[in-house]
């Protein structure tokens, strides 16, 4: 896990993503590549200092996702998972997760892991077994008497193909709100979530960040100076479709006051770097649901689903549909993106001033990226 992670919690720290302005400027923004599996090439990233005092920056790889609503989490750890709790927790209280994590051929697996409670603010390490191995399962053991929060790591088996099966147990020793857990691995695995126990779970099993390895990892420059920095990247044999991840730009800590709290203030920028082996690319996605949530004024909730192998950029739009087959209304979707794996949700509003007619309607939701064939879901509802 990125040293550091709870610094930020722990001074008040303000993150500033993409405000290359305010201390150095990166460029290009993003790597769009298509490199064959088995092969390595190398490209170039260069880092301008914007300011008129030295910059000391650092440079690392981590993984990133997009969220439903469209915006970019950066809070991934790189080849590891995540769990997200926003609800409250009373004091004496236990929650069981459970996942499953393929283990590399002939080779144990380090694993180490991190908490946040939220409100308030409380961090430690999860307690348990470090190394997963084939033979020998291990017991996270008993939490500290008296402890706010704690977090243990059990193996509980592994198969004989090498599936491990985990369970992290989290005790509240007192009332919190919010926790999110974090599982960080030595090296990329599968992981796939059994039972998060009502929180999210979140990892990116299409991870290139292991196959980049950079020049630099840390920069002093000069006002108005730019280096250039080399990313190597190493494809591995057998992969398919698109994998991604990020080059991660950050200044060095910087510290004020502002009505008597110290802020930590750290810019940060990310280069995405998308990874596409060529002629591997399966374009599919399906809508998983279409629902009227308003009709005054009409409001349309769409969900779409990447089922393929690449990012996917999507267009379309929901027809209204009277009783008599005729299309009343045309609402455009404005063209969005999706991960393999990824979901989005969009909301459609109508904006024409007047109202449908009562009566019973169809929402026909229409969706093109690209495929052999749009895709649809439909869904009738009533206006009184």
């Amino acid at each position: 896990m990125r040293k550091g992670r709870f610094l930020a919690v722990l001074l008040g720290v303000i993150v500033a993503l993409s405000f290359s302005g305010y201390a150095f400027r990166v460029g290009p923004s993003s790597f769009h590549l298509e490199q064959s599996p088995g092969t390595e090439e190398t490209y170039t990233v260069v880092v301008t200092d914007d300011t008129d005092h030295a910059e000391e920056v650092r440079l690392y790889l981590g993984d990133w996702l997009r969220a439903p609503n469209g915006e970019h989490d950066w809070d991934v750890p790189l080849r590891g998972v995540r769990w997200t709790f926003s609800r409250a927790f009373s004091a004496g209280e236990t929650v069981h997760i459970r996942y499953a994590v393929g283990l590399p051929a002939g080779r144990d697996l380090r694993v180490s892991g991190e908490y946040l409670a939220h409100e308030p603010r409380l961090t430690g390490a999860i307690a348990g077994p470090q190394v997963l191995t084939s033979s020998v399962p291990g017991d996270g053991g008993i939490a500290q008497s008296g402890s706010a929060v704690s977090v243990t790591r059990t193996v509980e088996k592994v198969d004989a193909s090498g599936l491990a099966t985990v369970s992290l147990d989290v005790r509240a020793g007192t009332a919190f709100s919010g926790i999110t857990l974090y599982e960080v691995f030595s090296e990329r695995c599968e992981v796939a979530s059994l039972d998060a126990a009502g929180g999210t779970f979140d990892t990116v099993n299409r991870s290139c960040g292991d196959w980049i390895s950079l020049s630099e990892d840390h920069l002093r420059l000069s006002p108005g100076e730019s280096r250039e920095v080399s990313l190597r990247v190493a494809v591995p044999a057998g992969v398919s479709g698109t994998y991604w991840s990020a080059v991660f730009i950050e200044s060095a800590p910087t510290a004020e006051e502002k009505e008597g709290t110290r802020i930590l203030s750290i810019y940060r920028t990310a280069v995405k770097v998308y990874v596409t082996a060529p002629g591997t690319e399966v374009r599919a996605g399906r809508v998983t649901d279409v629902r009227v949530t308003a009709t005054g004024p009409l409001t349309a909730v769409v969900e779409f689903q990447n089922t393929g192998n690449v990012q996917l950029s999507v267009g379309g739009a929901v027809d209204v549909i009277d009783q008599t087959g005729a299309t009343v209304r045309s609402l455009p979707i404005d063209e969005f993106l999706v991960l393999p794996g990824g979901r989005r949700e969009l909301e459609v509003v109508d904006p024409s001033s007047s109202g449908l007619a009562a009566g019973v309607y169809q929402a026909v939701a229409r969706l093109d990226f690209g495929g052999e064939n749009p895709v649809g879901g439909v869904r009738s509802f009533r206006v009184k």
